[in-house]
Parts: C-alpha cells; structure tokens; sequence
C-alpha cells in the first residue's frame, strides 16, 4: 500500500479507522444487550432522569412561594409603537407636537 504524500493516512487507513469504530459500537451494544443491568442510558434517557429530579427540587424549594401574576408593560397608546422605522418628517412632526405639547403645559 502506498503511503499518503502528506505523511497522513492512506484511504485504505481510513476506511480501517471507520470500519474499527462501526465495529466497536457493534460490540458495545451487543455486550449491553447481555448485561442489560450495566447497560449506560442514551443521553435522551440521562436527560429525562435528570428533568425529573430537577423538577422534584425545583418543587420541594418553592413549594410555599406563591405564584406572581404577569405584568404586561406594553401600552398600545403609546406612540413610539414602531418608531424605529419612521421617516424623517413623521419624526419631525411628533417632536413638534411634543414641543408644542411642553408650551402648552408651561402656559397653564
């Protein structure tokens, strides 16, 4: 077999590497499959027992802290609502009357 020019591995090298690991995934699973009680969980399986007792904690903390209702601060009056894509003679326009709004408390 000829050596890869760049002192690396050879495709044949390669497909070893590869063919190696399929085979020891074949023989992890197969061992599991015999000795089901030293199986290791899936990572889906770790993540599922661990929800569990984060949840069970979780609860046992906070289980006299009552619940705080949802505060909106949005106010669809308000009329910045979307002034981010104004032009430049709508915003000329709204400090204006902001102005002339100021002027008129001043006044009164």
């Amino acid at each position: 077999m000829a050596k890869s020019s760049r002192g690396g591995l050879t495709n044949y090298e390669k497909q070893d590497v590869i063919y190696s690991q399929f085979q020891r995934a074949i023989r992890k699973s197969e061992w599991e499959d015999r000795n089901p009680s030293k199986r290791e969980l899936t990572l889906v399986e770790k993540l599922t027992k661990q929800t569990k007792l984060d949840k069970e904690i979780f609860a046992k903390k906070n289980i006299d802290r009552e619940e705080t209702p949802f505060i909106s601060t949005y106010n669809p009056n308000n009329p910045l609502n979307g002034s981010s894509s104004w032009s430049k003679q709508k915003w000329s326009e709204y400090n204006a009357k902001v102005k002339s709004d100021a002027k008129a408390k001043q006044q009164s």
